[in-house]
Order: C-alpha cells, then structure tokens, then sequence
C-alpha cells in the first residue's frame, strides 16, 4: 500500500484523552510566573546584546590608535591632522562608557526613550550621575562636529588621504547611531507591558456589556460508542505488535516534565527527568478502539434510548448496502506537540481506499453519529478516528503501574501531576509502523467509561484491560 499521511477529520473526546488537549487555562498566579519569565529572558538577551555592543566602539578606535601614530600625522603635526582622530578616539570612548554603564535599552537622550519606550521601563527611572545625564548629547555633539569638519576647507591633499579623513570624521557619527539603534529596538520590546493587556483582558478587566455568558458545566460522561480493534481478528496483530513495542519502551530512555502547567509550551514550572517511560502509560489490547462519540446516560430513560438506537444500526446498515470495511492502525502521532506529549496514538486507514480516516470507515462513522446525534455530548471539538498507544494520565504515582481501574485508577487529570514526555525520536522512529492491516470492522459497541483489569503480572502490572461492554451489534 502506497504511504499514508494523517488526515484530521473529526475529533470527539473520549474517557482516554478528554483531559489532554483541551484549551489551556492559566490562572492568575500562572500568568504571573509566565510574564515575568518571559520579561526577565527579555532582560537577559537585552543585556547578551549590550556586551556585543560594546566592541563595536572598541574596535572602530583601532583606526584612530593608527592614525595618532601615523608618520604623516608626526611630520605634519597639522592641528586638523592631530584633533580628527583624538577627537574621534573621544566620541568612541564616550560611546562605550555609556554602553557599560547605561541600562541596555536606554540612550539617556530624552526624546528618544520616550518615543522608544524606554522611559515606561523601571530601569530607566533611576537616579543617574550629571556626566551620565550630559554626555549622551555631548557625544551626540561631538558626533554632529566631526560631520561638519568635513565641511571645512583644508589644503590639497592625496585622494587616499582625503579618503581617510572621512572615513575617520563619519566613523563615531556611524558607530553611535548604531548603537542608539539598538537601545531604541531593544526598548520596544516589553513583554511584561504586552503580555500584561492580554492578561487583564483575559480575567475580566472589562467595562462594557460584551461579556460572555457563563458556560453550562458540561454533563458527566458515562459511556463512548467506539469500534473495537482488539477482536478475534485483530487481536493477533496487534498483540504482536504491542508487545514489540512495549519491550522497545521498557528499553528506550526518554525527558519527562512533570509537576508543570500541561500546555503546548515549555514554560519551566516542572521537574524533568530522564527515565524509561512507565509501564502504566502503555495501553493493553483489550483497550483499544476508535472512539465514535460520548454520551451521559446517568437518567431519564437515555441509557434504555441508547440501546434501542444501537440495534437499530444493523438494519440501518442492510438498508444502506453497507460494504465490507477492512482497516489497518499505522504511524504514530502525539495529541499534542511531540515535544510535550501525554498522549500517542495509531492512524486508522480505510484498506479500500487507502485514506487515513476515510472512504467506507468514514462513511459508517458518520452513519453512527448520525443514528445518535441527539443522544452524543458535543464539546465542540471535531473527532479524530485513533487507537491511543501511550496515555501518561494511567501513569500510577509512587510506582510503575497503571490505573487499571476507571478515573480512581488515573495519576494525572486535570492538575499539575500530568507527566508530559518528550515523544519526538518515539514518533519518528514509528511513524511507518503497521501495527495491524486488513482487519475487518465486525461491531459497534456502547462501552462504560473507565476500564477494567482482567489480568496482572507476578508484579502487579496490570496485562490486560478492557472497557464494560453495554451492548454491540453486528455490522
């Protein structure tokens, strides 16, 4: 079969992965920590520029070093010959001393910190000494008077004399306003002034009518509708193929963060370590499906609805000619960025056509939907068909286990104790796995959330699991 690629098109959670890729919050106290996080990396680069600065000015008074010494300039001793380069050698020196002693996005030139910006920074609001105060515009002078000495009429002289005169003249003006550009640049950037909008913006900060209404808190969910992959036909494959891969695992060391806010980016916050990935993460056989949608069945008759609309599927189905739809499991992909995963999953592709998540596999997936639309909780994410290998939230704390049980049995959910590994080299050195093929769809099943172990090991580890099947039908 010609390689696949992933193709997303419909994503609905289920009791595996609600809690792993939802829409970040960040509380107060979070927002804080990343703002000032991301203001004092700000500082820092700011202050690893000042320093390369500083040799601008450093290095552009070797030309004048050489020009004091020149023997041109010693047998003339011309007094325009002998001020251009002291002179120029004064401007450079004062350009540097300014660097070192100056905060690293002020110019100490009123006007531009104030169109800049960086009279709002608390780092320029400090006392400073009067040379501190003065000499910027005295350089800046200095700078302008060396221009206009251009200007000035002076004997003839050879074209390459006259040539290093205005190199010497220009070279302060050049190698100040090179340095004020810098300061300026860096001082138009503040994160802390930006990002602290953003932040009373998010929490409410807000004077007009536009506030949006409260959410309704979403149902409990009680059951999913899922295909289930580990049947009499499926289950050989994939109980070879899992088994190779948890025994790479077992033997593959990877970067865990745990302790930090979950979130696509690495704000620091946790604890990382390096380790071998625990056996609770890994999801057994008897678990794995393609999750269809989620319900909440807790009352009023909805679990009764839900079992009657389930038989009706199979006449649904003769009514439609459903065709034989075979499916294989290939690749694996992160929920979130592979740097920062908690969840990794397997590809399902319609064998007919070749599709990721496509052809006659979509087309019965929508006919389930549809039978159930009124009965399935919408959390306005689209459905992705996937099989879940690796789910961190099963990770049991204070030992290598998985929560083989239902919530009770998790280590992570919703807080900080979310284990986020780094899936990168995992992902890429699978991503042409078949981890099954052409396996035939046999059932839809209504499946309680929470899965149930069935099997241990000598040392606990839970080998095999499985969800409580309500009911399934044949289609």
């Amino acid at each position: 079969m010609a390689a696949t690629r992933l193709r997303h098109t419909f994503r609905y959670a289920d009791d595996e992965d609600d809690l792993s890729d939802g829409p970040e919050v960040l509380d107060e106290q979070e927002q804080d920590d990343l703002i000032q996080a991301l203001a004092q990396q700000n500082q820092r680069r700011n202050e690893q520029f000042r320093q390369l600065l500083v040799a601008v000015p450093v290095l552009a008074m070797v030309p004048f070093l050489i020009a004091c010494v020149s023997p041109s300039i010693s047998s003339t001793r011309s007094s325009s010959a002998t001020m251009l380069p002291l002179l120029g050698l004064t401007s450079l020196a004062a350009t540097a001393y300014l660097l070192h002693r100056q905060p690293a996005a002020t110019t100490g030139i009123a006007a531009l910190d104030a169109w800049s910006g960086a009279a709002r920074s608390p780092s320029s609001s400090s006392p400073a000494s009067p040379l501190d105060r003065h000499l910027p515009l005295l350089n800046a002078g200095l700078c302008a008077m060396l221009l206009l000495s251009l200007l000035l009429p002076r004997p003839s002289a050879a074209g390459s004399s006259s040539l290093s005169r205005q190199l010497l003249a220009s070279l302060p003006a050049l190698v100040y306003s090179v340095v004020l550009a810098g300061k300026a640049t860096m001082a138009g950037v503040d994160p802390e002034q930006e990002l602290g909008r953003l932040r009373y913006d998010y929490k409410g900060a807000r004077t007009d009518d536009a506030m949006p209404p409260p959410q309704a808190s979403r149902p409990a969910l009680t059951h999913f509708l899922c295909i289930p992959l580990g049947t009499a036909a499926g289950r050989p494959q994939l109980a070879a193929s899992l088994a190779a891969f948890h025994a790479d695992m077992a033997a593959t060391t990877v970067a865990m963060t745990e302790g930090g806010p979950t979130g696509p980016s690495n704000r620091g916050g946790g604890t990382t370590r390096r380790g071998r990935l625990p056996a609770g993460a890994l999801r057994p056989v008897g678990t794995l499906h393609l999750t269809l949608g989620v319900l909440s069945l807790g009352g009023d008759g909805r679990l009764q609805q839900a079992l009657e609309r389930l038989q009706q599927l199979k006449e649904l189905n003769k009514d439609e000619g459903a065709a034989d739809v075979r499916v294989a499991l290939r690749g694996l992909y992160a929920m979130q960025p592979p740097s920062r995963a908690a969840v990794l999953y397997a590809a399902p592709v319609d064998e007919a056509s070749g599709v990721v998540a496509g052809g006659a596999l979509l087309r019965l997936c929508e006919r389930v939907r549809a039978a159930f639309a009124d009965l399935l909780v919408d959390d306005g994410r689209p459905l992705l068909l996937h099989a879940t290998l690796v789910n961190t939230v099963y990770i049991r704390r204070g030992g290598r286990g998985r929560g083989g049980g239902g919530r009770g049995g998790r280590g992570g959910g919703r807080g900080r104790g979310r284990i986020l590994l780094d899936a990168r080299d995992i992902v890429e050195r699978y991503e042409d796995c078949v981890w099954m093929e052409q396996v035939p769809v046999e059932t839809v099943a209504l499946c309680r959330m929470g899965a149930q172990t069935l099997a241990v090991d000598d040392d606990g580890e839970v080998v095999e699991a499985a969800y409580p099947v309500e009911a399934e039908v044949k289609v």
